[in-house]
C-alpha cells in the first residue's frame, strides 16, 4: 500500500504531536475508558510466555488496571504488510493509545535504518492523525541463536529514540532494560535460551514494567525510579525486575 508523501515528513509529526504528549493515559475518544492497543510481531503476540499471560500485554493490563488489546502477529515485518495492517487496525480501534514494537523481523531481512525510519514515522503520523497517543519501544538485543541480528537492531533502536523525541511520544526503552537487567547480555536470562529472540516469563514482565513506567512518566533507570514505580502502583519491594542504570554504564 503506497501512501502520499504528505504523511511521511517530520513536519507533520510536530503538528500532530503537540496535543498528544501531555496526557499519555488520557481518554481521547470520550467513551469514559482508557484502552491501550499493542501492535507488533510475535513478541507482542507473546510467543515464549509459558505462564499464559499473553506476553507483556496481559502483564501490562494487570499493572495499570486498564484494558490492553493484543494485536501481535507472528512473523510480521513493518516493511512487508505491517504498515497496511496498522492502518486497518487503527481505523477500527476504539483504543486511546497504541504501543508499537516492530523491527525484529525486518532486521532478519536487513531492512536499512533509513527505510525503517521512514516506515516508523509514517506509522506514528497515521496514529497521531487519528487522535491516538503513541508509545514507541526500542528492540531488546537478540542473542545466542539469533545473535546475527544484533548488528542491525541497535541501529533501529537509535532511530526509535530519535523519532520518539521528534514526535514527542512516550518511549519504553527495552534495549536499555536488557542492558541494565541481563546478567550476561550475550546470554540473557530474560530470553528463552538458546533461541535468544522471544522473551520468557521474566522477560515479558520486564517489558510490561518498562512500558508502565514510561506511561506514568517515571524514569525507571534512575536511582530513585524503582522506588517511585513501586509507590505509584502499590508494589512490594522486589517485584520490579528492571534494574537501574549504574553510573559508568
Amino acid at each position: 500500500m503506497r501512501f502520499k508523501p504528505v504523511i511521511t515528513t517530520l513536519a507533520v509529526a510536530v503538528i500532530f504531536s503537540s496535543k498528544l504528549l501531555a496526557e499519555p493515559l488520557a481518554d481521547r475518544n470520550g467513551d469514559g475508558l482508557f484502552k491501550i492497543e499493542a501492535f507488533g510481531d510475535s513478541i507482542t503476540l507473546g510467543i515464549g510466555d509459558n505462564a499464559g499471560k499473553s506476553g507483556y500485554t496481559g502483564r501490562l493490563s494487570t499493572l495499570l488496571g486498564v484494558p490492553v488489546v493484543n494485536r501481535g502477529l507472528a512473523g510480521e515485518e513493518l516493511a512487508q504488510g505491517g504498515l497496511s495492517r496498522l492502518v486497518q487496525v487503527a481505523r477500527s480501534s476504539e483504543s486511546d493509545s497504541f504501543i508499537i514494537l516492530e523491527g525484529v523481523n525486518d532486521s532478519i531481512h536487513l531492512l536499512s535504518t533509513e527505510e525503517y525510519r521512514r516506515l516508523l514515522q509514517i506509522s506514528v503520523n497515521i496514529l497521531h492523525s487519528m487522535g491516538k497517543s503513541v508509545v514507541l519501544m526500542t528492540l531488546p538485543p537478540p542473542c545466542c541463536d539469533h545473535d546475527g541480528q544484533s548488528s542491525i537492531t541497535p541501529g533501529y533502536s537509535s532511530v526509535i529514540r530519535q523519532l520518539s523525541q521528534v514526535n514527542q511520544t512516550s518511549l519504553a526503552d527495552l534495549e536499555m532494560s536488557w542492558i541494565t537487567t541481563c546478567d550476561d547480555i550475550e546470554k540473557c536470562h530474560l530470553y528463552n535460551l538458546p533461541e535468544g529472540l522471544h522473551p520468557n516469563d521474566q522477560g515479558y514482565q520486564v517489558i510490561a514494567q518498562t512500558i508502565a513506567a514510561a506511561l506514568l512518566g517515571i524514569d525507571i533507570f534512575s536511582s530513585e525510579g524503582v522506588l517511585q514505580f513501586e509507590e505509584a502502583l502499590g508494589l512490594t519491594p522486589g517485584e520490579v525486575l528492571v534494574k537501574p542504570l549504574e553510573i559508568g554504564e
